[in-house]
């Protein structure tokens, strides 16, 4: 037999157990919309090195809003998966990882594609400056480490459209 106050304090935990189950629901589906590039469009970009090419898929951040958003508050980036950062013309370039939550590799690239600097396990969450070191046309972010895994070293070289000479 279930005294009242036993009965109130059960009644409690499981209201207060599907609160939180529901509350968990709600803050997933957010984080997945905001973590997550469902609607992102993604292409194509190769760099070849002495290992040979390596193909990435990448969301291309054109746009000034875009740049300043980059990868921030995303939890994880797939193995294959970057952003590419597009700037006309050529500049320096100053990266920095305000709210980004996972530490990445930057690739900066050249006005031709060749890549002129690699700055390698960047610390997520650090408003540390990080420049291209020169006229940069791009900047690919992919995972912490991928640079040394696959061998991509400066010099090398990418492959793709926005390196054309129309462009």
């Amino acid at each position: 037999m279930i005294t009242n106050n036993r009965y109130r304090i059960l009644s409690g935990c499981a209201l207060l157990f599907v609160a939180l189950i529901y509350a968990a629901g709600v803050l997933n589906a957010k984080a997945q919309s905001r973590f997550s590039p469902a609607s992102a469009e993604f292409q194509t970009f190769s760099i070849q090195s002495a290992q040979g090419e390596h193909r990435f898929q990448v969301e291309t951040a054109t746009s000034p809003d875009a740049r300043s958003k980059g990868l921030m508050d995303r939890v994880s980036l797939p193995p294959n998966q970057g952003m590419l950062f597009v700037y006309q013309p050529a500049r320096q370039i100053n990266m920095w990882m305000k709210d980004t939550l996972i530490p990445l590799d930057m690739v900066f690239f050249g006005p031709g594609g060749k890549i002129i600097r690699i700055e390698t396990n960047t610390e997520p969450l650090s408003l540390r400056n990080i420049g291209s070191g020169g006229a940069s046309r791009a900047v690919l972010e992919i995972n912490a480490g991928l640079t040394e895994q696959l061998g991509i070293k400066v010099g090398d070289q990418a492959l793709h459209s926005i390196f054309s000479s129309r462009h």
